[in-house]
């Protein structure tokens, strides 16, 4: 009976397992384009570790990923990974992390190419002989930091090789290097980021490395845990939420959520205090919604943008952790909204939202966030010897690469136009010739194969002008990772053949073909014009529209359309050829694809919040979705938006103070397009409205804490032309010092002047009561009491407990008498007086935080 049972046992899981590969199989076939065939073959391979690692990355590749991940790439993947695997430092890492972090290839949203087998054989003779992860990790970071310096660029990811060739990169390429250039050799790491800091406008993106004691980020020094060894960690401690991600299904007991192959990880504890909050959802008659989606959302860039999706179960019901601070949510099903605050500071551990049919939002919302901590914590000590000496290097090397390639920098200067082009200033000439020249020492390791094609192409000015006018408008990153001379040659030689086949005036046709349709390409370089121009050249046609409905007849033969495909972390940007390869796309694939043919093709082509053509004489809105005699022309809207702060009128910036925002019909609020003009103080914005879309205007004004209040103004009424903003920005963290009756002010004062003490000091009340908020404060700025110390700041204690008063060290100065009656539940209160015997602030009852704010205060 027993050997039955087994038996069975074993023939339902072999069959789970046939019925999961015939499911992956399907998928490679459906998304794999012409690598399927050869994709599915690696799955024949004898069943051991390399096979186990095949099926891992397949079974956990996108769609999107299965469109471009060719069996030579995974292979190489595969092979140096388990290869890295043999160095002595790795041997105590877990089989499921070495699974998790480091066989995965993708590691956010960078195009997916060809990278471990030219690090591992750069890194592995410099860390072969560490006798630690951690070790062989700050060799990894000395290297990176011989290939990459910070700066501020465009959105989309590049590879960890371009950001070599290009010396830089932002935040988040410069964690996809050093975590590709870690796994190279063995060492498991994971991406983390603040999808928004809240508190101001950015984000930031970092990587956290294994250790045998646990998951740590990477200072300076070494993987770390404490927060004076990097500016980001304190930061981090005011961030509502910091998420990672993992490849596959991760279990862990940060595990928010597994969806589409990817697990969602929540870290926010590792860097600050966390509240778990449990969030109820129920319709109108109180019933809990089981699946509702919640989404929560930062206040950056001028309003509401979503940072995190989560839906309740089956009860309703909501669960998750989340740092000190502020957040906007919605809660939606089946076309019904709710939306709350979350406040920390206000609000209590549960939450409730109720589901309506109204979809309008508007009101004014109070944004509260913790003071960033001022830490007394000493770094920690270097991992390697002589490590200051040893990063000094490193920066001294990526110094002279790029001064390497500086030094041809002059001989673009012949390329250039010689004078200023008609009714063209002098100024504006040298401001542009300036911009030229900015952007050509930028191209670092792609100096060579410019100033290449440029040579080539000096006896032709309408191809010069096609270099320059791509030299002033792309993005720079756009630019670097064209492949090679070559590459750059046929780009440049395909806008060229195309440049008056539809006579389009000269601006319109620089503008709107040559330069690029957003401000940084959605796609990336990796040669795809010339094998796209072959595939659709025979689509021209002698009228310009004949050619628009031509290539729109083409697409539709040659794609399907999938409304499956949703975004995910773990996926790249697709070029043209590779979304014609995938074949099964998605719209916003469609879309590129019709945009980028287009522009090849000769067509001048703009985004304005929807698709726009060239017809000949003027652009027109053009539907790639409705049929060709069924296009419909949106209805443009405009308002002037005026913002006031503080009762003064400030100017209107979009994604500074102010942005649009439509509520989608699945509850979700999002950033819609519209187009600006600036006038004085005021802004006028234009968009397409689309029907049955609720849009409304947000804007805020932060403090100095970067508390904000955030107004939100539904624009229902369309008959409304002009939208006032007005904002107060919020006082100081709990400052109530407008509060207190005058005979507590005088006392305050007069006791802050018996204080053998000058400058700053703090009187701080407590009850008769010995109370925990009380303790609980007391010890807080106990901690800081070097932080005191060294700044001069004062600490009073004023107390009714008498001579029961147990006084810390750090104590200045103790009273012990009946104090004036103020009411029970205002203590601990706590006041700052300045050295000119001014209350400059005050508090009541516990404050997370405050003596951070009050240290801050004391300048």
């Amino acid at each position: 009976m027993r050997k039955i049972i087994l038996a069975v046992l074993f023939l339902t899981l072999m069959a789970s397992l046939l019925n999961a590969q015939d499911g992956l199989i399907e998928r490679i076939r459906t998304y794999g384009g012409k690598n399927a065939d050869g994709l599915i073959a690696l799955l024949d391979e004898k069943h051991d570790e390399r096979l186990e690692a095949i099926e891992f990355i397949l079974e956990n590749s996108s769609p999107f990923d299965l469109a471009v991940l060719t069996p030579e790439l995974l292979l190489e993947n595969v092979d140096f990974a388990l290869k890295s695997r043999e160095l002595p430092y790795t041997k105590d890492i877990p089989g499921d992390i070495f699974k998790h972090f480091v066989l995965p290839m993708r590691i956010s949203q960078e195009p997916l190419v060809s990278w471990r087998e030219q690090l591992y054989s750069e890194l592995e003779p410099q860390v072969r002989e560490a006798e630690s992860l951690e070790e062989a990790m700050m060799i990894v970071s000395l290297w990176c930091a011989e290939n990459v310096y910070f700066e501020p660029t465009s959105g989309r990811d590049q590879t960890p090789l371009t950001t070599m060739k290009r010396l830089f990169g932002r935040c988040e390429e410069i964690m996809i290097l050093e975590i590709a250039a870690a796994r190279s050799v063995g060492i498991p790491m994971r991406p983390v980021s603040a999808p928004y800091w809240n508190f101001m406008d950015n984000n930031h993106a970092w990587n956290e490395m294994w250790t045998t004691g646990g998951w740590k980020y990477l200072g300076p020094n070494g993987p770390t845990n404490n927060s004076a060894d990097t500016w980001y960690s304190t930061r981090a401690g005011r961030s509502i939420l910091i998420l990672s991600h993992a490849f596959g299904k991760y279990e862990s007991p940060e595990l928010l959520e597994y969806d589409s192959h990817e697990s969602l990880l929540n870290t926010t504890s590792t860097y600050g205090e966390t509240i778990d909050y449990t969030i109820h959802v129920y319709d109108k008659d109180h019933e809990p919604v089981e699946e509702a989606e919640i989404i929560f959302y930062a206040l950056s860039y001028g309003g509401l943008f979503p940072m995190l999706s989560l839906e309740t179960d089956t009860d309703g019901i909501l669960r998750v952790s989340l740092g000190r601070g502020s957040s906007f949510l919605t809660a939606s099903k089946d076309d019904l909204l709710g939306w709350t605050m979350l406040n920390s500071f206000e609000n209590g551990e549960e939450i409730e939202i109720t589901l309506g049919t109204d979809h309008k939002i508007d009101g004014e919302f109070s944004f509260r966030f913790p003071a960033e901590p001022v830490t007394q914590s000493e770094p920690s000590e270097p991992i390697l010897e002589n490590w200051k000496m040893r990063n000094e290097l490193s920066n001294l090397r990526r110094e002279k690469k790029l001064a390497d390639h500086r030094m041809r920098l002059r001989e673009f200067l012949m390329f250039f136009d010689p004078a200023p082009e008609a009714d063209e200033s002098v100024d504006s000439y040298a401001e542009r010739r300036d911009d030229f020249l900015a952007q050509c020492e930028r191209l670092a390791g792609a100096t060579d194969q410019f100033l290449k094609v440029y040579g080539a192409s000096q006896s032709d000015s309408l191809k010069i002008d096609v270099l320059n006018h791509m030299m002033l408008s792309w993005n720079i990153k756009d630019l670097i990772e064209i492949p090679d001379s070559s590459s750059l040659q046929s780009i440049v030689e395909i806008f060229s053949e195309n440049r008056d086949r539809y006579n389009v005036p000269d601006s319109v046709w620089f503008e709107h073909v040559v330069a690029p349709i957003f401000s940084s390409k959605p796609v990336p370089e990796d040669n795809w014009q010339p094998a796209l121009y072959d595939r659709i050249k025979t689509l021209h046609r002698p009228e310009i529209m004949q050619t628009v409905e031509a290539l729109h007849d083409w697409m539709n033969q040659s794609i399907v359309s999938d409304t499956t495909l949703t975004n995910q972390y773990f996926a790249g940007s697709l070029e043209p050829l590779q979304i014609l390869d995938m074949r099964s796309i998605s719209k916003r694939s469609q879309i590129f694809l019709f945009m980028y043919s287009l522009k090849y093709l000769g067509v001048p082509v703009r985004w304005k919040g929807h698709l726009e053509v060239w017809n000949g004489t003027a652009f027109q809105q053009y539907d790639l979705f409705e049929e060709s005699d069924k296009q419909t022309e949106l209805t443009p809207r405009t308002i002037t938006v005026n913002v006031f702060a503080d009762g003064k009128q400030v100017k209107a910036e979009p994604f500074g103070n102010f942005l649009l925002c439509s509520v989608s019909e699945s509850g979700g609020m999002y950033y819609s397009y519209f187009d600006e003009e600036a006038d004085s103080l005021s802004c006028k914005i234009t968009w397409y409205p689309e029907a049955e879309t609720i849009y409304n205007l947000q804007g805020y004004v932060r403090n100095e804490n970067g508390d904000a209040l955030l107004a939100i103004r539904d624009l229902s009424d369309e008959t409304e032309t002009d939208v006032a903003l007005n904002l107060s920005a919020p006082s100081d963290m709990y400052d109530v010092s407008e509060e207190w009756d005058d005979d507590v002010v005088e006392e305050i004062i007069r006791i802050a002047e018996d204080a053998p003490a000058e400058g700053y000091r703090i009187v701080f009340l407590r009850s008769r009561e010995n109370t925990e908020p009380e303790i609980r404060m007391l010890q807080e700025f106990e901690s800081k009491s070097k932080i005191l110390a060294d700044k001069g700041i004062g600490f009073i204690l004023y107390s009714e407990q008498g001579n029961r008063e147990k006084a810390p060290e750090f104590v200045i100065h103790t009273k012990s008498k009946k104090f004036l009656n103020i009411e029970i539940s205002d203590y601990p209160a706590l006041f700052l007086v300045n050295d000119k015997n001014q209350i400059v602030f005050s508090s009541k009852g516990y404050r997370l935080g405050v003596s951070d704010l009050i240290i801050r205060k004391c300048k």
